[in-house]
Parts: structure tokens; sequence; C-alpha cells
């Protein structure tokens, strides 16, 4: 069995954004760029498993099925998926949990496969062993991971294995029929609820505060819903990928927004990880300018 790696490193905005993350194999042969780059990041969680299946998941573009950026997901939910087989998240990364609550552990896999950002979650769990450029001794694959220092909040607890398993399964269960725009949003609010009961307790705790929590998600549910269509209708101009990227931000700031009016600051800093008064956005410069166009970067990031 082999070792997976997840790293990450700031963006060009630094404190502004999220990190960005992205997968290696334990010996640092081969690396999977989750949309964006796959050099010069800081290792901050390991698992051990199969690296020929963490590469089938990843596809040969390396972005494990996330079709469409700023739609079905951003870099997190390519990592994660990725990182399946060794059963771990990339949650220690910068703005990891507001990307989860936008878009769900593993990303959101959208309509129908007629939707051209249909992103459905495959696992791959026939595949097992390890690819040759991959390929670890045991007492190198112990010495990798102990250098590893693993954030307390992304180590493998009983709490955490319950979340994944929980939000495995409501993925396996939204991936077995097609579904219309009030069923995706069900489902993101289902992913949401996962995040709420792990990072802050379930609604006996919360009380009222557990159903703002839902209001905030379902108020962004709505947006998000405005945008895919907007973008849908004429996603090859530069001027209208400029503005789906900045109402992206502008949302993601929002969502932020009112998540901090429901949560004092301790709560809001467990669930974002985050304090109350930061905010961070998800669209990775380099990706935008990748997907869309350096016009289209310099237009939505013009103090850069």
């Amino acid at each position: 069995m082999g070792v997976l790696i997840a790293k990450k490193y700031p963006t060009k905005l630094f404190a502004k954004a999220a990190d960005h993350t992205y997968v290696e194999c334990g010996n640092g042969n081969k690396a999977w760029g989750c949309w964006g780059g796959k050099t010069g990041g800081t290792a901050f969680n390991t698992g051990n498993g199969s690296t020929k299946r963490a590469n089938v998941i990843a596809e040969s573009d390396e972005k494990a099925n996330i079709r469409c950026y700023l739609i079905n997901g951003v870099c997190h939910q390519a990592a994660n998926r990725i990182l399946i087989p060794a059963g771990i998240l990339v949650s220690g990364a910068r703005g990891y949990w507001v990307s989860s609550g936008i878009f769900g552990t593993y990303g959101r896999p959208g309509r129908s496969w007629l939707n051209p950002c249909y992103s459905p979650f495959r696992k791959h769990s026939n595949i097992s062993g390890d690819l040759k450029e991959c390929s670890v001794t045991k007492k190198n694959r112990h010495r990798i991971t102990e250098k590893i220092v693993v954030p307390e909040t992304t180590q493998s607890m009983n709490k955490e294995v319950k979340y994944l398993k929980s939000v495995r399964s409501t993925y396996s269960r939204y991936s077995q029929k097609s579904h219309d725009r009030t069923d995706n949003m069900k489902f993101n609010l289902r992913l949401f609820e996962r995040d709420i009961q792990l990072k802050l307790g379930d609604e006996s705790d919360l009380g009222n505060t557990y159903r703002t929590l839902l209001m905030a998600k379902e108020n962004l549910e709505v947006k998000i819903a405005g945008l895919d269509i907007s973008h849908d209708k004429s996603a090859e101009i530069t001027s209208n990928d400029t503005e789906f990227v900045k109402k992206f931000n502008d949302i993601t700031r929002e969502f932020q927004d009112d998540v901090a009016n429901s949560l004092n600051e301790q709560q809001f800093q467990n669930l974002f990880e985050l304090k109350r008064d930061e905010r961070v956005v998800l669209a990775d410069p380099d990706i935008i300018s990748s997907v869309f166009g350096e016009e289209v970067m310099k237009n939505v990031y013009s103090d850069l």
C-alpha cells in the first residue's frame, strides 16, 4: 500500500483567499494538481492508500471529475476525491470549511448526465495496488508519515470517521437517481448539516441557531442556482465570465456574513476555522487565469 499526502500553499491573495491544495504520492515522484499547481506546497495530512486508485479517481486531467470550476467545486473537492483511498481530507487548509459549506466534501455532482457540468463522484472501489513511480518501502512509509505534522482538526478521530461515513452515504444515495433543482438543494443542505453537526453539535445543542444556519445555506443555494443559470447562457463571453467570478466571490462573502450573523465568535471559529471578521474567497487567481483567461483574472483581481 502506498502513501498519499495532502499539500497546500497560499494563493496570490494570501490571507484573503483559501489555500490551494493538491495531492502527492509518498516518494514525491507523482502529484495531482487538482485544477492548479502541484509543486512547492507544505504537507499537512497523510494516509496509507492505493496510489493506483487515486490516479484513476484523479483522471488524466487531475481534476477528479470536478468538471466545472466554481460550479462543482474547487481544488479542495478534487483533492478530497483523490484522497479517498487514504480516508483523509484537506480540512486543514485555510478556507476549507467555507468551501465545504458551499460545495460539500466531494463537490456538487450536478443534476444529470445531460448537464455539461455533471460531475458524479466516482470512487473506483474495485481498484487497488500502487503505481510503479509511487512505490515506497515499509521503512520509508513510516519515515514519510512521521515527518508530517497533522493538525488535530484533521486527525482521523472517531467523530470525523463517523462524519465521513455519513457524508459518503449521503453522496451514495444521491447518485442512485437523477435530480431536479429542488433535490439538489436538499442534498446540499444535508451535507451542510453534516458539517454543522461535526463542528458545532446537532439541533438539540444549538436550538434556533441550527435553523438560522440552515436558512443561510438555503439563501446561498438560491443565489448559486441563479448564478448557474446566468452563466450557462453565455459562458464564452469574457465580460460575462468576469461577472460570473465576481458574483461568485460576492456570494461566498455573503454566505460567510450570514453565518457570522448566526454565530458568536467562538462558534464561527469552530465552524469555519477563521476569525469571525475574516472573509475568504475560493476563486484562485492562477486557476481563474487558466480557466477563463488572464484578462478575466485581471478584471476580477485588479489589485494583483
